[in-house]
């Protein structure tokens, strides 16, 4: 007698028969285009969406905000338009900025839409490299003295969140020589986060400013910080005045507000798998967000 194989059985009892695999089995590819954290968002600025309208070395005129809120960034001088290239970390699009060509992109506030990039307290991400040893802004939202700014520092190769007093004057945050993260290899994409805290005392400070990169906590710049609002002027990708960033900038997202340090690892998780930044060791999330 010739015992049937374990194999036809199976396949008999298949028949006419489905399976629900798990739906992180069918959606792992397309988390990577979302992520964990909506509430408060205001921008999202993620190059990938370029993949649809541009090809690889073409000027970026335009980079769409895709947190729903329609802050675009543009730049309508072809002479100052940055260049959108493919298969950068992990396989991802970014935006190439080049400083000796004063390339920016910009989002024009007005006294409507000012408010919701210039909170009290926010939190910014950033994924981002440097292309030379130079200082570079990665963003800013200033105008005159007023606003904030987040930049490399060539004296160190480390990061500074800077908030502008009103008055002309600006705090660096950070350990040492008022800088944080020393010693980074900056011509890697890291993952930035800054968030900003104010007590709700009533005054024009940020109490304390938080900076993490690559999900390590960096000594907080405590004791108060002035910081004045930016109701006019622009929010600006690349620059600030006339410092420029020489690197490529793959993601940023704005909040309004201050996440919370499960939100800020859920979100570190998520661009860490992405980009394939490791994060430490302790980090909730040092596998990926999943």
């Amino acid at each position: 007698v010739v015992m049937p194989t374990l194999g036809n059985k199976i396949l008999d009892k298949w028949s006419g028969k489905s399976i629900d695999l798990p739906v992180a089995y069918w959606t792992e590819r397309a988390a990577e285009l979302d992520h964990p954290v909506k509430t408060g968002l205001q921008m999202w600025l993620n190059a990938n969406i370029l993949d649809d309208t541009l090809v690889h070395g073409d000027s970026v005129a335009s980079w769409g905000d895709t947190s729903g809120n329609a802050r675009h960034v543009l730049q309508s001088n072809t002479n100052y338009q940055p260049t959108f290239f493919k298969e950068g970390a992990n396989g991802h699009s970014y935006v190439k900025f080049v400083s000796p060509l004063n390339q920016y992109l910009s989002y024009d506030y007005d006294s409507s839409n000012s408010p919701f990039l210039n909170p009290d307290e926010l939190t910014i991400f950033a994924v981002s490299s440097r292309n030379s040893d130079s200082n570079g802004y990665i963003l800013s939202s200033r105008n005159g003295n007023d606003g904030y700014a987040i930049s490399y520092l060539s004296s160190n190769d480390s990061i500074a969140v800077i908030s502008n007093t009103g008055s002309g004057s600006s705090g660096l945050t950070g350990t040492g020589a008022n800088s944080v993260g020393s010693g980074l290899t900056l011509t890697y994409p890291n993952i930035f986060t800054c968030r900003t805290v104010d007590t709700g005392d009533g005054d024009t400070l940020w109490d304390t400013i938080l900076l993490n990169i690559n999900g390590e906590t960096k000594v907080p710049s405590t004791g108060s910080k002035v910081y004045s609002k930016n109701t006019n002027g622009a929010f600006e990708i690349g620059r600030l005045s006339t410092d420029y960033l020489n690197g490529n900038i793959y993601e940023i997202l704005v909040y309004n507000r201050q996440l919370t340090f499960d939100e800020v690892d859920k979100i570190e998780g998520y661009l860490s798998r992405k980009y394939n930044i490791a994060l430490p060791n302790n980090h909730k999330y040092n596998s990926g967000y999943s």
